[in-house]
């Protein structure tokens, strides 16, 4: 311990003497610790540390797909058998996006909700903290509609109101009441500022898919293997008990909670954890050839310490306390960049990598830093630690630089350039290809002109319009104000907007060719857009014609397809003038349109 408190304090001084070379591998290694340890953080939110809830690994999630439906539709009486017939849940709740308005306590205020059963806060295992959870009664078609809110909106909206149980709110036009306010720590991937019943909205027809996602908890013991073919065991049952309304070989998909969260980022960050990494060893390779052209003018010193009794361990052990002083100082100013990396990546809104706004420098961050440094200064301390070690007295304190010392020397420099080079050419491809696929993203033909073109979202109550004929003339006269405005040019609606999946998605079967076979069916995006929509985006029609208002005011069942959808069906023929048939989910029946 003593030789080791010697060593520290040498270093110490020789570093503080050369500091230009100590500065400059400090923010080397700096640099590639820093971005390695925030990377790290993003790692380990993402896909290491276990969701927030108690005994997450029991959490499954489970939606519905088939051969003829797409996958996020799912049948309400379908969800319920499998609540009743499964063997290896203890609890399954449905769950749902929805958006409502809120009025009446301030300004108006469109609020992102999720549509649930009773059990959900049960099956996650989370109460209000305020108030009462939801109830098998308030679940059922004519109960009195009721909602729990989060403690953001109830703190920021409601400002903290203790009397807020038994409340009244109005959402979409209709009053809800008030009976709890949810625990500040359930977070649900971005969790709602409320919650509402799915049970009050009647949504009894097995033949009605109203969309959403399955949450259930295993039983204890109950692996996801036997829950996957529990679960298909019930489909086959469900298919044969009902063969019309599933039509299309109904199926249960079985995921872990945690791999339907992170699985569509899992290897896209794996790989960017390498890319970080191959900047960490450059930094290596980089600073051993400092330590090693810094070592080189110390073999006149290094060989006075031998001749005095220096063993060959003592000698390396010196050379590495110095790396390792160096790694710790670049792992400390790393954390600082990381420190600032993670309070920057937790400012920006986060819509393709889940998790991210719960980022922080938590002791496991620490750890890894830490290790990271450590393993840092071994990595490229060693080849000079082992490299001048190994004195020879002879070469090393007489004037010849033309030893054979010098020469071994010159070809392990070599070595670490070449693979310092090689890493760089790595990382500078992969680099090059980054920013090439991005440079083709930005300049690709998105197929319309978006310059000088506004959006805004309206979420119109259909409670306070509840006939089509008023809810379309609110639409109509928006439109015509819009349009009224100076500069504005053309104004069109659409339920969604280019390059997003906010529409909605069926499958479409050509008339008049031969019946496809399961699988085989084309499952397409479709919007709803107003005549002017076309000629406001600046998307050119190649064939045919738009819409026009009279076809919208007698609902006449018409549409336009894309190309490739005109090249798969109709290859010979032209596409405008045939006929074809979509299954469209109103929200209430199957319509043939």
């Amino acid at each position: 311990m003593g030789n080791l408190i010697q060593d520290l304090i040498y270093g110490f001084r020789w570093l503080r003497m050369h500091r230009a070379f100590t500065l400059l591998s400090v923010a080397t290694l700096a640099a590639g610790i820093g971005v390695n340890t925030a990377m790290f953080s993003v790692i380990h939110t993402v896909l290491i540390s276990p969701l927030p809830y108690p005994e997450a690994d029991r959490l499954v999630w489970m939606n519905e797909s088939g051969d003829e439906v797409a996958n996020r539709w799912l049948s309400y009486p379908n969800f319920q058998d499998w609540r009743m017939r499964n063997q290896s849940f203890e609890g399954m709740s449905l769950f749902r996006g929805w958006s409502v308005n809120l009025t009446g306590a301030g300004e108006t205020e469109s609020l992102d909700a999720r549509m649930v059963t009773h059990d959900y806060f049960r099956v996650m295992r989370f109460a209000p903290v305020v108030g009462r959870d939801f109830s098998e009664e308030d679940d059922k078609p004519g109960a009195a509609p009721v909602t729990i809110i989060s403690y953001g909106l109830w703190q920021q909206r409601f400002g903290a109101d203790p009397n807020i149980v038994g409340r009244p709110i109005t959402l979409d036009d209709r009053p809800f009441t008030v009976i709890g306010v949810m625990n500040p720590e359930f977070k649900h991937h971005g969790p709602p500022p409320l919650w509402l019943l799915v049970g009050p909205m009647n949504w009894n027809n097995r033949d009605v898919r109203i969309g959403g996602n399955v949450i259930a908890r295993l039983k204890d013991g109950v692996s996801i293997e036997q829950a996957r073919a529990d679960m298909t065991r019930i489909a086959q049952d469900l298919n044969r008990e009902y063969a019309e309304a599933n039509a299309g070989n109904m199926r249960v998909n079985v995921l872990s909670l945690q791999d339907s969260i992170t699985g569509n980022v899992r290897w896209a960050l794996q790989v960017l954890f390498g890319a970080v990494s191959l900047v960490l060893l450059i930094a290596c390779a980089n600073v051993a050839n400092l330590q090693l052209a810094r070592a080189a003018s110390r073999r006149r010193e290094l060989a006075v310490r031998a001749a005095l009794g220096a063993s060959r361990w003592r000698i390396a052990r010196q050379l590495l306390v110095e790396s390792l002083m160096l790694s710790l100082a670049g792992g400390a100013v790393g954390l600082l960049i990381a420190w600032w990396a993670i309070t920057l990546l937790t400012k920006i809104e986060h819509y393709t990598v889940p998790r991210m706004q719960f980022l922080e420098l938590n002791y496991q961050v620490l750890a890894f830093n830490l290790g990271i440094s450590l393993l840092t200064g071994i990595l490229f301390g060693m080849v000079p630690a082992v490299r001048f070690s190994r004195v020879h007295l002879h070469d090393n304190l007489k004037d010849n630089s033309n030893t054979s010392t010098e020469r071994q020397g010159k070809r392990v420099h070599s070595a670490l350039v070449v693979s310092e080079v090689a890493l760089s050419v790595t990382l500078l491809v992969g680099a090059g290809l980054l920013v090439k696929s991005l440079f083709r993203l930005v300049n690709t033909n998105l197929g319309f002109d978006p310059q000088n073109v506004l959006t805004m979202e309206l979420r119109p109550s259909r409670n306070r319009y509840p006939e089509n004929a008023k809810f379309h003339a609110v639409l109509r006269d928006v439109v015509e104000r819009v349009k009224a405005q100076p500069g504005v040019e053309t104004v069109a609606l659409s339920n969604s907007l280019p390059g997003t999946e906010d529409g909605w998605q069926n499958d479409i079967f050509p008339e008049g060719q031969p019946p496809l076979k399961p699988g085989e069916q084309i499952n397409v995006d479709w919007s709803i857009v107003t005549p002017d929509y076309f000629r406001t985006m600046n998307v050119p029609l190649l064939r045919g014609r738009s819409f026009t208002e009279e076809e919208v005011e007698n609902s006449r069942p018409v549409l336009l397809v894309d190309e490739n959808l005109a090249r798969r069906f109709w290859p010979n023929d032209d596409a405008v003038g045939n006929v074809s048939s979509t299954t469209v989910r109103s929200g209430t029946k199957l319509l043939e349109s």
